[in-house]
């Protein structure tokens, strides 16, 4: 039996699903980690500070769903009665929206 030239393994042998789906998905969330910091103006490390903090401020978590292009809605719930509790804009929405 021949031995085989790593090259040529490597070449034939495809690529798991699991395994490329895992690595697009870590690309995408460095690129979404590396523009939420930009636009919060910290760093990437604080935004991974910020995904694994079990307890943060309804601002902050404010202002970084607008970074993302999306809005913060929190409603209470009374006898089955839902009423939305009004937010301000957070600080990095209005500070984008007065570049426009």
């Amino acid at each position: 039996m021949r031995t085989k030239k790593w090259s040529e393994i490597k070449r034939r042998a495809p690529v798991p699903e699991e395994l490329r789906k895992a690595a697009e998905a870590e690309m995408r969330a460095e690129i979404r980690e590396y523009n939420l910091a930009e636009t919060l103006g910290i760093n990437q490390s604080a935004v991974l500070k910020l995904e694994r903090a079990e307890d943060m401020s309804i601002s902050r978590l404010a202002q970084a769903i607008a970074a993302l292009g999306g809005e913060i809605q929190i409603s209470q719930t009374f006898d089955d009665v839902n009423v939305p509790i009004k937010l301000g804009k957070p600080k990095a929405a209005q500070t984008h929206a007065n570049a426009s």
